[in-house]
């Protein structure tokens, strides 16, 4: 009779034991669902190509976080936009308080180191220009042999740009190439009495170049300083003919330039040649 008893009060425990235990799960599974907020999701919204403070504006006022991860740079974008967000605003929904990861547009464009293009054809130049996120902008061909070789590369007009120059990526880079007819010579033309803007601009439309500028002291403004003396001259003395000669030279030669002060509106070259007619030879 005893051992009756004793085996009653053990399942009698047994069983208040598995019942406790079934309790607690239950207890626990219900606490876990408070505690994680199980099916109370939350909306992501979209914020690609907003503003970076308002896209977090937008993003905490849905009851999630936002936190900036990365920044890249696109030329063709706003700055300080939102590009990218992980998770994306297709996703069904997310626990609230989740972070979501943006990566904007940067507000600066990073600096590259300029490539030296000379010597490349334009093709290969222009693939070049686009693997360190610069762009080809205008095209112009001067006299030499090599046909669509790159022979300059310049920010503008009139300002070449050396390689290892430091540049902003998305800078526009324009291109001298070769005309594959080689160079003929030319006649120097008469720079004195013109202004180094107007020498400069005028050097350049003739396919020449600018050489070294002296100034005279009390120049404070090169561009409008006038032009007194130049090197090569535009005649020089032939003592086996005793007379004079114009001097040539050929296609991108450098002129020298020394410069005084603008001291009056007179200026100009009334002996300027004319474009379209200085004279060549083979």
């Amino acid at each position: 009779m005893s051992n009756f008893f004793k085996n009653r009060s053990f399942f009698f425990n047994l069983i208040m034991v598995l019942l406790a235990t079934f309790a607690i799960g239950l207890v626990f599974i219900f606490s876990l669902d408070m505690l994680t907020k199980h099916g109370n999701s939350v909306k992501v919204p979209n914020v690609l190509g907003m503003r970076y403070d308002k896209a977090i504006e937008k993003i905490e006022s849905a009851g999630l976080q936002a936190f900036v991860q990365d920044s890249l740079f696109y030329d063709s974008l706003p700055r300080l936009t939102v590009v990218a967000q992980t998770p994306s605003s297709a996703i069904k929904g997310v626990k609230s308080n989740r972070i979501v990861y943006l990566t904007i547009n940067r507000a600066t464009a990073p600096l590259v180191e300029m490539p030296d293009l000379r010597g490349f054809s334009n093709t290969s130049a222009y693939f070049l220009l686009k693997s360190f996120g610069l762009k080809v902008g205008s095209t112009r061909y001067i006299p030499d042999l090599g046909k669509d070789v790159v022979k300059e590369q310049r920010l503008d007009s009139l300002t070449e740009i050396a390689p290892g120059t430091k540049v902003p990526v998305g800078t526009v880079i324009h291109l001298s190439l070769g005309d594959g007819k080689g160079s003929p010579s030319m006649q120097v033309p008469n720079l004195e009495n013109m202004t180094f803007a107007e020498a400069r601009q005028y050097l350049l439309s003739m396919n020449l170049k600018v050489g070294d500028v002296v100034l005279d002291p009390g120049v404070t403004d090169t561009l409008t300083a006038i032009v007194y003396r130049q090197d090569p001259e535009r005649e020089m003395r032939d003592e086996v003919k005793k007379g004079t000669r114009y001097t040539r030279v050929k296609y991108g030669y450098p002129i020298n330039l020394w410069l005084k002060a603008n001291t009056g509106p007179e200026n100009g070259n009334p002996n300027l040649p004319q474009q379209g007619k200085v004279e060549t030879a083979e």
